[in-house]
């Protein structure tokens, strides 16, 4: 417990400054959005890649 109440106090003047700020939202989610496409590719070709084309037919 002492190791991350250490860990705060350390960054607690950053923390402090980042939520006055304002200019910075706190969730990821325009981040997400726009890595989806490459994250839903890869899982598209994982899958071919474990399972024959005749068990998948065309995708």
């Amino acid at each position: 417990m002492q190791r991350a109440l250490n860990y705060l106090h350390s960054l607690w003047k950053q923390l402090f400054n980042y939520r006055k700020n304002r200019e910075y939202t706190i969730d990821n989610l325009a981040a997400e959005w726009a890595i989806r496409p490459l994250t839903v590719q890869r899982k598209k070709q994982l899958v071919l890649l474990q399972y024959p084309r005749s068990i998948l037919g065309n995708l």
